[in-house]
């Protein structure tokens, strides 16, 4: 009789595991995004970091401003609907990418890093003498632009 008892609890005992096991097939429940845009000594400099809560930190260094000014900070809170979409266009980035078929002639000294880190694995994405992204990059065009939508007009990241 005891046997028949720990059937059914063993079975869902099994069920519950194996929900739990199954990989999402969305969104990670934890997961970053860190960019980070440069060039010219002479140029902005950016840094966004966003989390799957929403929060988004944009770092502006300013070479216009004096020389010992802090950089400036701007925290904005995206809906989760916004986030998980710039979330999916950087894995998009990163699933698309191809290397250029031709050597890059250009020095003009643009760079930018993408890092998207989700289930404890971490992908890095370094682009250097950036020309154009919409032409080379297009996708990582779209993560710049979907950034900007919740930013000022005066902080577009570039």
């Amino acid at each position: 009789m005891k046997r028949y008892k720990a059937i059914p609890v063993l079975i869902l005992l099994c069920a519950a595991v194996g929900f739990g096991q199954d990989k999402p097939s969305g969104t990670p429940a934890e997961w970053s995004l860190h960019l980070k845009t440069g060039g010219a000594p002479w140029t902005k400099q950016f840094e966004v970091e966003l989390e799957q809560t929403g929060k988004l930190i944009l770092t502006e260094h300013n070479p216009e401003r004096a020389p010992n000014s802090q950089a400036s900070k701007l925290n904005v809170t995206l809906s989760a609907k916004d986030a998980r979409q710039i979330y999916e266009q950087a894995l998009k980035a990163f699933r698309e990418f191809r290397f250029e078929e031709e050597e890059v002639r250009r020095h003009d000294g643009t760079n930018l890093t993408l890092r998207l880190k989700a289930y404890e694995r971490v992908l890095v994405m370094q682009f250097f003498h950036l020309g154009q992204a919409a032409e080379e990059c297009p996708e990582v065009a779209a993560v710049l632009s979907l950034i900007n939508r919740h930013l000022p007009p005066g902080q577009q990241v570039y």
